[in-house]
């Protein structure tokens, strides 16, 4: 029986390799005559499929596991959290929070994405009082 680990292994090498498939269909284009034409919409997605991509690869591999599960492989959160071994919370939590650092990632301009990078920019820490004794 494979661990939880190479189990997880093999989902992330699994949404790996449909991600890339679905960026090679996104940025397929035509030859012409030996030439690369490219058209305004093909450009625009491929360019859109090379900023996801980019965003896909700041996010840890358990919330990147969740949000393909869930969007494109249309999962609900009950059997995302069966095949991941783990509560339905920890799945809405990991879409949630996922959904949210790729919207800052891909919203912010190309100056500011390296700050947003960073956990404490996107999850701030949380003030917590001293413990008493």
């Amino acid at each position: 029986m494979k661990s939880c680990s190479q189990r997880r292994k093999g989902v992330i090498l699994v949404l790996a390799a449909l991600l890339l498939v679905m960026i090679m269909a996104f940025t397929a284009f035509t030859v012409d005559l030996g030439y690369l034409s490219l058209s305004k919409a093909q450009m625009q997605n491929a360019a859109d499929a090379a900023a996801l991509q980019r965003a896909l690869a700041q996010l840890p591999a358990t919330t990147r596991s969740v949000l393909w599960l869930y969007h494109a492989e249309g999962h609900t959160h009950e059997e995302i959290a069966a095949l991941m071994q783990r509560t339905t919370s920890f799945s809405k939590s990991q879409l949630a929070r996922g959904t949210r650092r790729l919207r800052a990632l891909l919203s912010a301009p190309a100056g500011l994405r390296s700050a947003l990078l960073t956990k404490e920019v996107l999850d701030p820490p949380v003030a917590m009082s001293p413990r008493r004794r």
